[in-house]
């Protein structure tokens, strides 16, 4: 890791905190930001007084949890249960003076939430639940709790979206960072999977390396900079 020059395309919101985790490593990071996060047009207004139309409110990663409370301008005393993924995410809630109701205590991802919650199924059955989550979330956290004897609403939080940059050549670097699925798909779609010849890859978390192809999960390597659900 001595020096090695690391191009790091995770989003605004999180490249500060990564470039440090990698610094620490003894790496150079190169910014180069592959997706873009901000809160969904007209979501300040549809979970406005959300405390008194719901049972628990469920978040699944840190991001999640900062955009609900740039978007939300409420009490934080009279906020409902609020479910969560995992430490990472429990951590952040810390932040504004709360902390889970709900969350596994291991494998720390939405499907750890879900098996939980089956776990406590006498505990969701017939609660109002806001669902919270990325564009690129999928569906199956509402779906499930739905099949669990919850209401639930599926809200579009924050928007993930790539960065395009036209005809903008990458820098010359050692290696690649990859925080999620998202960044990983962002970057392909630019760059091809040729600008990865020759380059060493790290990602954060198994998702983020199922993303890329086969051929390259083998070679990519998992940083233990912070738990999965933390980026």
């Amino acid at each position: 890791f001595a020096r090695k020059k690391v191009l790091v395309t995770c989003s605004e919101t999180i490249m500060p905190r990564a470039v440090c985790m990698l610094e620490d490593k003894g790496l150079s990071p190169v910014e180069w930001p592959m997706i873009s996060l901000g809160v969904s047009d007209g979501v300040a207004q549809r979970i406005e007084g959300l405390e008194r139309r719901y049972d628990a409110v469920v978040l699944t990663s840190p991001v999640a949890v900062r955009m609900f409370f740039s978007a939300w301008k409420g009490d934080v005393r009279r906020l409902p249960e609020v479910w969560t993924c995992g430490s990472g995410t429990d951590a952040e809630l810390r932040k504004y003076g709360i902390s889970s109701d709900l969350m596994p205590e291991s494998d720390y991802s939405a499907d750890g939430l879900v098996a939980k919650l089956r776990r406590e199924i006498a505990h969701v059955k017939g609660k109002r639940v806001l669902r919270l989550r990325s564009s690129k979330a999928p569906r199956a956290v509402a779906t499930a709790l739905r099949r669990m004897g919850a209401t639930v609403d599926d809200v579009v939080l924050y928007g993930n979206d790539p960065v395009v940059r036209d005809d903008v050549p990458l820098p010359k670097v050692d290696a690649v960072f990859f925080a999620s699925s998202s960044g990983v798909e962002g970057f392909l779609s630019q760059y091809g999977t040729k600008s990865l010849s020759g380059k060493e890859i790290y990602v954060i978390g198994e998702p983020t390396r199922n993303a890329l192809p086969r051929r390259l999960q083998a070679k990519a390597q998992l940083m233990p900079l912070a738990r999965p659900e933390a980026m």
